[in-house]
């Protein structure tokens, strides 16, 4: 992968492994809560025709290349995500809101 560079993979049963080990890395589940129901409801969508789900890689190694951001949300958005379908384009509050209701 380029430095500096966004990939939109789509997300496949193969990556099912990888979103279980995320979900329950502790800094994950902090913020996340119960890792078997979220993937439950992440696992469970995956066939679904109306959701897309994408492993989004960067190789960004700091937190200066998240200047890079507005890259990667114009790239999603040339999948017609909106704003408010990516929870990370969030503001804080709203983002505190969506993860703890």
């Amino acid at each position: 992968m380029a430095a500096d560079r966004y990939e939109f993979t789509p997300m496949t049963v193969a990556d099912l492994p990888l979103i279980r080990r995320w979900l329950e890395t502790p800094h994950v589940a902090e913020w996340w809560h119960d890792p078997a129901e979220q993937f439950e409801l992440v696992s469970g969508d995956l066939g679904h025709p109306d959701m897309a789900q994408f492993i989004v890689s960067t190789d960004a190694h700091s937190t200066g290349a998240l200047n890079y951001l507005p890259y990667g949300v114009s790239t999603a958005r040339r999948g017609w995500l909106t704003r408010e379908e990516v929870l990370n384009t969030l503001d804080t509050e709203s983002f505190m809101k969506e993860v703890r209701p």
